[in-house]
């Protein structure tokens, strides 16, 4: 086989019992190979390389698979995953108690039950190594792994997304079993990686109301026009350490695209019709003459910028998104200028213009940050069909535990940073 510059491989190779009967079947798909050795002929050695697949499909023969069963393996996370008793007895011996899983429906024939599977660790002190699942059981007895990639993928990870958004930490699933009469296959992604747990980060809900919103939240974020714009606030609302500034402008940049689909999804990107803003545009232009402007550079810029002027702005956009889904706004920050002081979207333009903003005053930024942050979180809450007041960015919860929202608090930030940046 030649390797050099080979991408796109597929490789398979087998697995055997003492007795030469084949165990297993080992394929490795999509591969790119790395790391080739210079070849030397007339020279009989061991060359080394790497293989990084794109994913990894171990078959294993079926015994006695009765049910269809899909397991998909998530990375650590704590909300609406069951909870382990560990009972010891007088003889010394530890029983394990789980709590029942939750269960949410995936379409009429189908749940998910988000389980975990433990197995003991015995080294120097016992461990239980647990993992969570989300397990599916399928009604057809022949389910291939092709059925699981067309069928079931895209809504485990969207499911994920949710979990990642109440939990407060990325979730992924990183490889999944099928159980079925065609084989026991484990199918691993190569390319997700395992994400970075912050355990400091406060679950969005309750148990209790996480439960309850669940399934609702699921089902509205498949059939939502804003998918795409909810995933990408998800993963930003979860990254892992940022600069400030950075964060910022991730926020915003969040904010904004989510403006950006209603616009579309509503037809308003626009304020005139092209025929109808033509003829106004010309009609301004020939206002803009040698008597108004005496250098013509000067003339050619401004008319080049004149084509702006019909679409809505961001802050029209925003107010009409902001009151048709009656997203609760009053104890925040406000997203534009108000009586000469800085709205967020004035301190994300200074920001994205490169000004450089004193030491002094990135405590301002980081609490506009904060206060972008619960925008941001309370306007998915209510796209996913959700209400705000049943998590910890309800007013009730952020005035108990920081006062974040208060007035007098953000105020007096707004105000010292409007002041260090009045000359920008």
């Amino acid at each position: 086989i030649k390797l050099y510059k080979k991408n796109n491989l597929d490789i398979e190779f087998c697995t055997h019992y003492v007795n030469g009967d084949v165990s297993s079947v080992i394929k490795l798909i999509d591969c790119r190979i790395e790391n080739i050795p210079d070849y030397y002929p007339r020279k009989t050695q061991y060359y080394t390389f790497n293989i990084i697949p794109n994913e990894v499909i171990i078959n294993n023969k079926a015994h006695n698979t009765p049910d269809t069963e899909i397991t998909f393996y998530n990375s650590d996370h704590q909300l609406l995953s069951p909870d382990i008793q560990y009972n010891p007895s007088l003889d010394g011996n530890i029983t394990l108690t789980k709590s029942e899983p939750v269960i949410v429906k995936l379409n009429n024939d189908e749940d998910i039950k988000l389980d975990i599977e433990l197995k003991p660790e015995h080294n120097e002190k016992f461990e239980i190594n647990t993992k969570q699942t989300l397990k599916i059981k399928s009604n057809n007895p022949a389910l291939t792994i092709d059925d699981v990639r067309n069928n079931y993928i895209d809504k485990i990870d969207a499911f994920n997304d949710i979990l990642s958004f109440i939990n407060s930490n990325k979730v992924v699933c990183r490889y999944w079993k099928l159980k079925s009469n065609n084989g026991v296959y484990t199918v691993f992604r190569c390319r997700i990686k395992n994400p970075i747990k912050d355990n400091k980060k406060e679950h969005l809900m309750m148990p209790l109301q996480a439960k309850k919103n669940i399934e609702n939240m699921f089902h509205t974020y498949l059939s939502s026009h804003y998918r795409q714009n909810i995933r990408l606030a998800i993963n930003v609302l979860n990254a892992s350490t940022q600069y400030l500034e950075s964060r910022y402008l991730l926020l915003f940049q969040s904010f904004e695209s989510i403006i950006l689909t209603h616009k579309e999804k509503n037809n308003t990107t626009f304020i005139l019709c092209e025929s109808e803003f033509k003829s106004l545009k010309q009609t301004i232009e020939r206002v803009i003459t040698k008597d108004v402007i005496k250098d013509s550079t000067t003339r050619g810029k401004i008319k080049n910028k004149l084509r702006e002027l019909n679409r809505i702005s961001l802050k029209d956009a925003t107010q009409e998104f902001l009151k048709e889904h009656l997203i609760h706004t009053h104890d925040l920050w406000p997203l534009f200028n108000e009586s000469d002081k800085l709205g967020l979207s004035e301190i994300r333009n200074i920001i994205i213009h490169g000004v450089i903003i004193p030491s002094n005053n990135l405590i301002n930024i980081a609490v506009a940050c904060e206060h972008l942050t619960i925008y941001l979180t309370r306007l998915i809450l209510c796209l996913l069909g959700c209400d705000h007041r049943e998590t910890i960015y309800s007013e009730e919860h952020l005035n108990f535990n920081s006062k974040v929202n208060d007035f007098a608090f953000w105020e007096h930030h707004r105000k010292s940073l409007t002041e260090a940046l009045k000359t920008h």
